[in-house]
């Protein structure tokens, strides 16, 4: 039986979801799809269902199994297409507590703003990024791939590595900043 549901996983994997690809069930998230693509000294490490995809862009790590998506020291980035986020990773230490210290409250402790992120990314650390992305795209196996690769290479484009923005999880690309006076839309690439 076991053998039969496992069977039927695999078979019934949405079209934008590589052959592949190793499905994980659970009651909360249904069915999540992982695999990997290595890329010279690289990897690029997906997860995803059929309405979101989470994309690791690993610039100095090998993929090692399905732990190359939780490797946080691996220099690289995360692209996530439920908000069309990229959000850059071992480049620099990260904790909780500095994000906290990036927050502006009022005198009443109302939140203010989060100060812009205090790290840079050098032009040749983007272009290391851009150069993995333009591999992977060569070994798509996937129209859906194609696409959020494509996105991730787009924003890579017009990313300004001194100009980032603070998050919970890191510093990340933001521009959709009506104040910054850039002007790129939100996109779901991985939606048909």
């Amino acid at each position: 039986m076991i053998i039969l549901s496992s069977v039927g996983l695999v078979s019934c994997a949405p079209a934008k979801i590589p052959w592949n690809a190793s499905p994980d069930w659970s009651l909360k998230n249904g069915i999540i799809y992982t695999w990997n693509q290595s890329v010279g000294g690289s990897c690029v490490a997906w997860m995803a269902n059929e309405d979101w995809v989470s994309v690791r862009v690993l610039v100095d790590s090998r993929c090692k199994g399905s732990n190359a998506a939780d490797s946080d020291k691996s220099r690289g980035l995360e692209y996530s297409s439920t908000f069309d986020e990229m959000l850059f990773h071992g480049y620099w230490p990260w904790t909780a507590d500095l994000f906290d210290d990036l927050i502006v409250f009022d005198d009443k402790g109302n939140w203010v703003e989060t100060l812009p992120c205090p790290n840079s990314l050098s032009q040749q650390q983007i272009k290391e990024m851009q150069a993995v992305v333009k591999d992977a795209l060569g070994n798509t196996k996937t129209d859906g791939e194609k696409r959020v690769l494509n996105r991730i290479s787009e924003r890579l484009a017009v990313t300004d590595g001194s100009k980032l923005a603070s998050s919970q999880f890191g510093c990340k690309h933001d521009p959709f900043d009506p104040s910054e006076g850039q002007r790129m839309a939100r996109e779901n690439p991985w939606v048909d």
